[in-house]
């Protein structure tokens, strides 16, 4: 039962992760240009330092929760088809991400762009 309850617990880590890792740090990485901008508009550091804090954490968490889960499936006889289907799931993440990633910061630095005039 508990080897059972490992298994789970550990690819439960690794898809949260995964998610976080391949989904969330890119939208966090985003707002990296928006800090940017800020800085080069005379708004300060201050957006940029907070951006890349909130990237450095996601990437930071999103990859150790993925390694955790990946340990713990380490003994697992189903090892080869959960870390393919993390594969899957990281590849599905970032078609989604990046792209809404780069639109979020288009749409943000427009808007900041149009408040200005």
């Amino acid at each position: 039962m508990s080897d059972m309850l490992t298994m789970v617990s550990s690819l439960l880590a690794a898809h949260a992760g995964t998610f976080i890792l391949f989904a969330l740090a890119p939208i966090s990485a985003s707002l990296l240009l928006d800090g940017l901008v800020a800085a080069f508009r005379g708004k300060g550091l201050v957006p940029l330092l907070v951006a890349a804090a909130l990237t450095l954490g996601a990437v930071m968490l999103g990859f150790l929760m993925r390694q955790y889960g990946l340990s713990g499936l380490e003994d697992s006889p189903t090892r080869e088809s959960d870390t393919a289907g993390l594969e899957r799931n990281a590849a599905l993440y970032l078609t989604f991400s990046i792209p809404l990633a780069i639109l979020a910061a288009a749409i943000r630095i427009g808007r900041a762009a149009l408040s200005r005039r």
